[in-house]
């Protein structure tokens, strides 16, 4: 049963990100809020209940519109945070965010993923294990693509993996011996 129900952000295309618990009970969530061309990712703190507490704002640095913020994990004393902008039909923009405790910024740098729809993320001690599909604009030929991001924002690599069908990548976990096990859709006449 719905114990409460609450709403944040205002009239505009606001989206919800990513939500976790903190110590004290209280939430910490993303959301990106959409007004023209000038979009912002915000924290918000709220009690167990969802009243909210505080919250902060960051400027998504000049792009066309923003997606899902989806990804938020502790990291270093602080918060990292990645969503992802789809500024055309040819490459994505991926922010990466790292704030302290507070959501004073660290480091904040976009990072273009030419031709590919990076999905989902794990952490790693020096970076970000990523995994999505290429390219962004043609559904007939789209690929897996994996990827490795160094903890300053660089690519170690990005790989697409040629398959026979339309495929779409929506999440992934390493596994023993270095192997990643993907979960996504295959498209012919139907998914």
């Amino acid at each position: 049963d719905m114990q409460w129900e609450r709403f944040y952000g205002d009239e505009h295309s606001d989206q919800a990100g990513d939500i976790v618990r903190l110590v004290g009970d209280s939430l910490l969530f993303s959301m990106t809020t959409t007004l023209g061309a000038n979009d912002h990712e915000s924290f918000v703190w709220t009690t167990l209940e969802g009243d909210s507490l505080t919250s902060v704002a960051f400027e998504s640095q000049g792009a066309a519109y923003a997606s899902l913020g989806m990804y938020l994990v502790p990291r270093n004393g602080g918060w990292e945070h990645l969503w992802l902008n789809a500024i055309n039909n040819v490459e994505d923009e991926l922010h990466y965010l790292r704030t302290d405790y507070l959501g004073n910024v660290i480091f904040q740098q976009v990072v273009t993923a030419p031709q590919n729809a990076i999905q989902d993320f794990r952490q790693t001690p020096d970076g970000l294990l990523t995994a999505g599909y290429s390219p962004f604009g043609d559904i007939a030929t789209r690929d897996v693509v994996i990827g490795r991001l160094s903890e300053s924002g660089n690519w170690y690599y990005v790989e697409a993996i040629p398959m026979d069908l339309t495929q779409s990548t929506s999440g992934f976990l390493p596994t023993i011996g270095g192997q990643i096990a993907l979960l996504g859709n295959t498209q012919l006449d139907d998914t």
